[in-house]
């Protein structure tokens, strides 16, 4: 693979040199990795046959690095007068999770980890689980009550719903495994500083999805005299006496299986504040100085006079381009909070819900 482009290998045969625009992009809220190829010829009728087909595995790599292990899953051809297009898309092998459903998995499981449940979901896919050393301990955990399997459910999302309740989050490697891990355990060595390497910035905010309190009810398996095996409770966030992230009243109400309840209310305050202020930067090349390509889940040092900003935050997006014009990098940045499940229950105040306790099997 050579360091100057996006390279394509399908079937051993690499395609670099041909491709006029490539995008690759990885994200933390995606889960899966994408990349578009596009090139155009200049014969307009005279296509040859294309070696690249549907349902192809391939690799892409960004200069000497792999970024991407998965298939082709799209070629679109067009035509003119004077030329063709021809474009080849596709996602990682763990874009299987954000499209497929349960299948033939069982509707609920219980006395089984975290970890043991996840590596059932992913045996039919044939994507292998990873845990670095950051979510051992998390993942090794029981849940408190069933784990149930909604139908329709993603994968992904079902997973997320899974390891996000005890701090850990789940990301795409390049060779297409699932990597359970923490955020932010990576920095940068280069920092994004306006004047040095920064070719554009932006900053995004919304409080389209912030609420004033965060409400969860929470449901755990129990027995007691009379046989009621059902209990509920109510987890709210924001303590009491705390800032809320929105002025007016605007409550906001889930439903967690689990002791979790409180751990919950709090991912989903700081998820939300976080993800309200989102920064956009632009940078020469694919690489660092130290040869290390940008990459999603890195702790940056960002130095932007434009936007007040002198602080550590989390790469949570890059987007490699190649174009006719040269080579960027595009990258989200946001607060390292977003990702951050820190579940302590004995901070969160919890409310006893006495009526509830009236569900029988």
């Amino acid at each position: 693979m050579s360091k100057d482009y996006i390279s394509l290998i399908v079937n051993g045969q690499t395609y670099d040199e041909a491709w006029d625009n490539v995008r690759v992009t990885r994200s933390l809220d995606m889960l899966c990795a994408s990349f578009e190829f596009t090139t155009t010829q200049k014969q307009p009728y005279e296509m040859a046959d294309w070696p690249i087909k549907m349902g192809n595995e391939c690799s892409v790599y960004v200069g000497e690095t792999l970024a991407v292990t998965g298939y082709i899953e799209d070629i679109n051809i067009s035509y003119d007068k004077d030329s063709h297009t021809v474009q080849v898309a596709g996602r990682d092998k763990t874009a299987d999770l954000v499209d497929c459903g349960r299948g033939k998995q069982p509707y609920s499981v219980k006395d089984i980890t975290i970890a043991d449940i996840i590596k059932k979901l992913l045996e039919p896919h044939g994507i292998k689980l990873l845990i670095d050393s950051t979510a051992i301990k998390q993942v090794k955990q029981v849940p408190a009550a069933f784990t149930t399997f909604d139908a329709g459910e993603p994968l992904a999302t079902l997973i997320l719903r899974l390891v996000k309740r005890v701090g850990v989050f789940p990301i795409a490697t390049p060779e297409g495994e699932l990597l359970l891990t923490a955020t932010g355990i990576k920095r940068a060595s280069d920092s994004i500083q306006l004047g040095i390497n920064v070719l554009s910035g932006g900053l995004k905010q919304s409080n389209k999805e912030t609420y004033s309190v965060y409400l969860t009810k929470g449901f755990i398996q129990g027995k007691d005299d009379i046989k009621v095996d059902m209990f509920t409770y109510d987890s709210i966030f924001p303590l009491p006496g705390q800032p809320q992230l929105m002025p007016r009243y605007r409550p906001f109400t889930n439903i967690e299986f689990g002791s979790n309840a409180g751990g919950r209310a709090e991912w989903e305050a700081k998820y939300r504040k976080a993800n309200s202020r989102l920064y956009g930067y632009t940078v020469q090349g694919w690489t660092q100085r130290n040869g290390n390509i940008w990459e999603p889940n890195t702790l940056v040092r960002v130095q932007d006079e434009v936007f007040d900003v002198d602080a550590e935050m989390l790469i949570n997006a890059c987007e490699y381009q190649q174009t006719s014009k040269g080579t960027i990098t595009s990258m989200q940045i946001c607060s390292p909070e977003k990702y951050k499940a820190k579940a302590e229950l004995d901070k969160i105040k919890t409310i006893s819900d006495p009526a509830a306790v009236q569900m029988k099997k």
